[in-house]
């Protein structure tokens, strides 16, 4: 980390880096470069969300919504959707891994394996009502003790 500010143009910046696991982070800010790499990494799962959000997962600009109370339900819905996806995606790749690329990263990020399992269970319910009814308790753990304590996916 760079403590001297640097100059360029009669602008002022610092230069913070963190290593990776194959790859070495670099963060060109014009703040205070200790807190640079943990405001990125926030800042980082944010846009991570808002992908989840348009183009991964749950399209939300095909919608063309424009009255910002009908946004806002959406996006909440939409917020509870991601974090049911997300967490299903956990516990399903526990069981199951989620299988890996030849350039060595996963084939799905854990969001959309999570939320290709809720679907697949929905398309399914009547089939697959004890699923369902776990998945549910994914999201609430005070639901009935009568749901099965694991389901394999």
């Amino acid at each position: 980390m760079l403590v001297q500010p640097l100059q360029m143009l009669s602008h002022s910046f610092y230069v913070a880096a963190s290593r990776l696991k194959d790859e070495l982070l670099l963060v060109v800010t014009n703040k205070n470069p200790k807190k640079a790499i943990s405001i990125y990494k926030a800042r980082w799962e944010i846009e991570t969300l808002f992908a989840c959000l348009k183009t991964r997962g749950f399209c939300l600009e095909d919608t063309h919504l424009t009255y910002p109370d009908r946004i806002e339900k959406l996006i909440f819905a939409l917020s509870i959707a991601f974090c049911w996806g997300y967490k299903l995606g956990n516990v399903a790749a526990n069981a199951v891994p989620i299988s890996i690329k030849k350039h060595g990263r996963k084939a799905k990020s854990l969001f959309r394996y999570g939320l290709d399992k809720i679907r697949e269970i929905l398309l399914e319910t009547p089939r697959c009502f004890n699923l369902f009814l776990w998945l549910l308790k994914l999201f609430d753990p005070l639901l009935s003790s009568s749901i099965p304590k694991r389901i394999f996916l």
